[in-house]
């Protein structure tokens, strides 16, 4: 079953290529600095700020995905408190909307390029979305599972295949981390596609490690993973973790996001 701080911040060292959480330059455009502002206090754990944030963002973008999926994000990353089912049916909203608007204009209205540059493209965004809405309605919804509802999560988890294929054949390296992620979190629940073969556990771990070479803004999703997973299992880090112990990982993100309770 999903767990909110897994798939947080699900989701980020000295290991990676990248800048942690991209830093904002003076020449990036003030709409870009604002996105990613929003999705720094996401990782610092300032997740009211987040929301308001990205809401405003959203305002001014309405047609703006990446925004829905940094927003999801946030709620998962969130481990304060369950997730209220007002809260759920308002994400399940923005979620359900951001797919039709993904199906009807794919990406059209997102500055891919100005925030994350080339390491995002428009398919991640919709395996992302299709991805999360399973995992939402798994954990909310999950006395309720009939025919209907297993069909309709059986027909997002062929969409999100689909899309998170397409995106890693592309070179996205992010899109492992997303297909490991998927994979480890729910394929144990049954629902999977019958045209492709389930990946195991070591399989899954292993396309997540694939994607720490990646350069995302939001690599710091894989490393928070890392730390969550080690923190639930230290007596069972498995080999592809190995070359990253946990207090280097803690070391790494606390001197971005000193606010984050996972880093303390």
């Amino acid at each position: 079953m999903f767990k909110k701080a897994t798939m947080m911040c699900i989701l980020a060292v000295c290991f990676s290529a990248s800048a942690p959480g991209q830093q904002i330059t003076s020449d990036t455009s003030s709409e870009v600095q604002a996105f990613q502002h929003a999705a720094w206090l996401s990782y610092d754990g300032k997740h009211d700020d987040t929301r308001t944030e990205f809401a405003k963002y959203k305002q001014s973008h309405p047609d703006d995905l990446l925004s829905t999926v940094r927003l999801s994000y946030d709620y998962l990353f969130d481990t304060r408190s369950k997730m209220s089912r007002a809260e759920y049916h308002d994400l399940l909203h923005k979620v359900n909307d951001a797919i039709a608007l993904f199906e009807l204009k794919k990406c059209a209205g997102t500055d891919l390029a100005g925030i994350a540059g080339n390491t995002l493209d428009c398919d991640y965004l919709g395996a992302a979305l299709y991805s999360f809405r399973m995992a939402l309605q798994m954990k909310n919804e999950k006395f309720y599972w009939g025919i209907m509802h297993l069909t309709a999560l059986q027909a997002d988890d062929d969409h999100f295949f689909l899309y998170a294929r397409r995106s890693d054949n592309a070179g996205i390296l992010q899109s492992r981390f997303l297909l490991g992620v998927h994979e480890y979190e729910l394929s144990q629940s049954g629902i999977g596609s019958h045209t492709r073969d389930p990946h195991d556990r070591a399989d899954a771990l292993a396309l997540i490690r694939a994607s720490l070479l990646g350069t995302s803004p939001f690599a710091d999703d894989q490393w928070f993973f890392v730390l969550d997973f080690e923190n639930k299992n230290p007596n069972d880090v498995p080999a592809c973790f190995k070359d990253y112990p946990r207090d280097a990982v803690i070391a790494r993100l606390h001197s971005e996001y000193p606010d984050n309770g996972m880093t303390k």
